[in-house]
């Protein structure tokens, strides 16, 4: 083998005629109950009038064929064109090293079975001493081959070396999406995103839509207060059946919980995959009468399994960083009385407080942050109570002076202590 000439023999640029593009590109996700209308207008992209077309939620039409177009596609012109150079030159180099395998790669596969051979051979030599010999001999062949068999592997090896260092993978080009403001869009691609922003259903791109908007809401629940970063649903303001767009503008990134809450067409879906340890939330069903015939509705509501405690509590207030709305102060105290699931917030600076149920702790953020300041990490979306219930005001007291009620509060625990029980009441001053 010339030593000058198997480097370029297998050279990756050699097999770039042979790459199948179509075959290599996927269709990305794309509304699977897409249903095609007779057509009375023409296609937004290629303003032609096609029998039929997909119709989008805005009243328009897209033919067919910009249909598979826009399926195969994934980035903007210019992202797209980088992005399928990638494709190509990606699987010429697999082919490229398919090739050279094929070619020069090598693993010893006699020399251990002949080892293994001599060792069965000297066992044997226990029973028939004419065994003996016949191992001696199979010991020194497989030594011999074993030897050989390790100079081609090395070989091997270091022509893997060589073809690997002159042929490096090339480099991932940078590549941003529709939605992404950093991206240069073209005049075509503009025209594509009015496609995409009023897709049926979910859109293509969702996956990546739905990524770009919880990076901007910083990974979390923007219902104020609420404290829930794992299992995000991207909602949408205005429904998509009312023409919302699938613009970053009009989603919000909102936990399971709250997203359970609101109260648009599609959204019962949702009520049947609520479940954690906390909580299970049944949607609106029809149950059979305990005593008599017939049935009856039940209406939507929340089981709660574990409630807010005070390990919550701080966590909310150091997220969140509440503060007296009164005085504005931090040194806020919260008592949790866990007999009567009682939570008692109030300022000892200025004596004004409040007090509400202990309830979950993606149900008590919010409501604290309702009543009090919120300093940080506030969030852009009010949570909409009226799904699980009528929200009544008497559910949680206003901010107003309760230094009466801390007082008999006072005098209470002071019996309780000299009765000897304390139990019943945790306190945490933040």
């Amino acid at each position: 083998m010339a030593s000058d000439a198997w480097h370029s023999q297998f050279a990756p640029s050699h097999y770039l005629g042979r790459v199948d593009l179509a075959r290599l590109l996927t269709r990305n996700d794309t509304a699977s109950d897409a249903a095609t209308h007779a057509n009375t207008s023409m296609c937004v992209l290629c303003n032609q009038r096609p029998a039929a077309g997909l119709k989008l939620n805005d009243g328009s039409f897209l033919c067919d064929s910009c249909f598979q177009q826009i399926s195969q596609t994934t980035y903007p012109e210019r992202y797209e064109a980088a992005h399928r150079n990638h494709i190509v030159h990606m699987e010429a180099r697999r082919l490229a090293w398919e090739s050279f395998r094929a070619a020069y790669e090598y693993h010893g596969r006699y020399g251990l079975p002949i080892l293994m051979l001599a060792l069965a051979l000297l066992a044997a030599s226990v029973l028939h001493i004419g065994f003996l010999p016949l191992s001696f001999g199979f010991f020194l062949a497989g030594y011999i081959v074993r030897a050989k068999e390790r100079e081609r592997t090395g070989e091997w090896l270091r022509l893997r070396s060589e073809w690997e260092a002159s042929h490096q993978p090339p480099p991932s080009p940078t590549l941003l999406h529709f939605h992404d403001p950093r991206a240069e869009l073209t005049q075509r691609d503009h025209s594509i995103l009015r496609v995409l922003n009023h897709w049926p259903g979910y859109p293509p791109f969702w996956s990546a839509l739905r990524e770009f908007v919880k990076a901007r809401d910083s990974g979390r629940c923007q219902v104020t207060g609420c404290p829930s970063r794992l299992t995000l649903h991207i909602h949408h303001i205005i429904p998509t059946a009312d023409g919302g767009p699938h613009t970053p503008s009009n989603l919000v990134s909102l936990c399971e919980f709250h997203h359970a809450l609101e109260p648009d067409n599609g959204h019962q879906r949702i009520w049947g995959v609520v479940r954690s340890r906390y909580f299970t939330l049944v949607g609106a069903h029809e149950r059979s009468n305990r005593t008599g015939k017939g049935t009856h509705q039940v209406r939507p509501h929340l089981r709660r399994l574990e409630l807010a405690s005070l390990q919550d509590l701080r966590s909310l207030h150091e997220t969140f960083g509440f503060r007296c709305p009164t005085c504005k102060g931090t040194g806020l105290q919260f008592t949790l009385h866990t007999r009567t699931n009682l939570i008692r917030v109030c300022c000892p600076h200025c004596g004004n407080g409040t007090e509400g149920p202990q309830q979950l702790a993606e149900e008590s953020g919010p409501r604290l942050a309702e009543l009090l300041l919120v300093s940080r990490q506030s969030g852009r979306w009010k949570a909409n109570w009226d799904m699980l219930a009528k929200r009544k005001e008497s559910t949680w007291s206003t901010w107003t002076r309760i230094e009466t009620r801390s007082r008999i509060a006072k005098r209470k625990r002071s019996g309780r202590r000299k009765a000897g029980g304390t139990r019943g009441f945790a306190i945490l001053f933040l």
